[in-house]
């Protein structure tokens, strides 16, 4: 394949959409890098892969010149960008326009090809909640339909969310459905899951905010007190809210509660944490794939998570993992109180999560159907 160039008009602080790039040898893709968002810092692992690779560029309006910009674009609705990007498509002419995550890099993206005289194919890859969550409001509802209607290419993480993009106009051509993180490596699949029995910990995603309901996750768990005597409870990715929350629960209940903010363990200690925890819990209005729910079922954690998430696609409800369907306390709570009553949450599940896992999102699998994106021109 010979090397391509393509616009990412992407969310350039994102750990995602810099497990995207990495997927791509220096040889293959050259990425020209348009910010989505507003003053946002490049992520360190896009700016290690800019210096050593050499295949990357940045559009340079990013720090405070974003702020401005995205304030005129919340009036005029991404005209400034697009009109900016309009311009960049006009005059390099690259292979692919690729929008990651559709209520910013798309709409943006939906905006620059307002001009038709542009025949860049448009690949348009939906971030969980992008449809999901969005359809139900009738502004994004109508930007979504016209993003739609001019994407060549769509990718989903679930899909549940190519059947919505059906819906809603989409009759291009359909990308593989993985995950949008990319996958796990053999070095993390090899490593050796220690029995449910043995134990301890229960992880629960700690965010609070927009769809995140680490709240309800917090109010669960004072009528388990009992139950939850001898485990060590661990929220993780925390911001203000949950911690007040979670600091109340420990001085009124006496549970072993630990907390940590949002960025402060890294991505091994995240994998060590699921490694030892017996059950997961993620809760939230909406998602795509969760990433947190993935990670869980690769180390060997029980997943608890919110049917939002598209769990049918990766867990047996009941058997291997708990949906929850109703943001509810007290349905987390019964959830959970079955998981802890179930034998051991029994190392069989820990097996068959591991096999999902290991067939559908291992890095190998990833990479193999990421090539098929930037492989030979749409046909416009």
């Amino acid at each position: 394949m010979s090397r391509k160039r393509v616009v990412l008009v992407c969310m350039v602080d994102s750990i995602h959409v810099a497990r995207w790039i990495a997927q791509f040898e220096p040889s293959e893709v050259e990425f020209t890098l348009f910010p989505s968002t507003p003053n946002r810092r490049v992520h360190a692992m896009i700016k290690d892969m800019m210096a050593k690779n050499g295949n990357i560029r940045l559009v340079p309006f990013g720090g405070k010149l974003s702020i401005p910009l995205w304030g005129m674009d919340l009036m005029f609705s991404d005209y400034v960008r697009g009109m900016l990007l309009r311009r960049i498509l006009k005059r390099d002419k690259p292979d692919f326009v690729h929008a990651l995550e559709l209520q910013h890099g798309g709409y943006i993206t939906s905006r620059a090809l307002e001009d038709t005289s542009i025949r860049t194919p448009f690949i348009a890859t939906n971030y969980g909640s992008d449809i999901y969550w969005f359809q139900q409001f009738p502004k994004h509802l109508a930007k979504i339909k016209t993003l739609l209607a001019r994407a060549d290419r769509y990718s989903a993480e679930c899909n549940r969310d190519v059947e919505l993009a059906k819906k809603y106009g989409f009759t291009g051509e359909v990308m593989p459905v993985f995950p949008n993180a990319g996958g796990f490596t053999d070095e993390q699949l090899n490593r050796e899951l220690i029995p449910s029995s043995q134990r301890n910990v229960i992880a629960i995603k700690g965010y609070e905010g927009w769809v995140g309901r680490a709240s309800v996750a917090v109010e669960a768990l004072y009528s388990l007190t009992a139950e939850l005597a001898e485990y060590k409870i661990i929220f993780y990715s925390c911001n203000a809210k949950t911690i007040r929350l979670v600091k109340r629960l420990k001085r009124k209940t006496g549970l072993n509660v630990e907390w940590h903010g949002k960025g402060e363990l890294s991505h091994t200690q995240m994998l060590d944490l699921f490694a030892s925890a017996r059950i997961y819990i993620g809760i939230s209005l909406s998602d795509g794939i969760s990433t947190s729910l993935l990670e869980a079922m690769a180390m060997g954690a029980f997943p608890i998570q919110t049917s939002t998430a598209c769990v049918d696609e990766w867990f047996e409800d009941g058997v291997s993992g708990e949906a929850i369907s109703q943001v509810e306390a007290q349905v987390v709570s019964a959830k959970l109180r079955r998981a802890l009553l179930a034998a051991d949450v029994e190392n069989p599940v820990q097996e068959k999560n591991f096999q999902t896992i290991h067939e559908k999102s291992s890095s190998r699998r990833a990479i193999r159907l990421a090539k098929f994106f930037y492989i030979d021109k749409v046909q416009c």
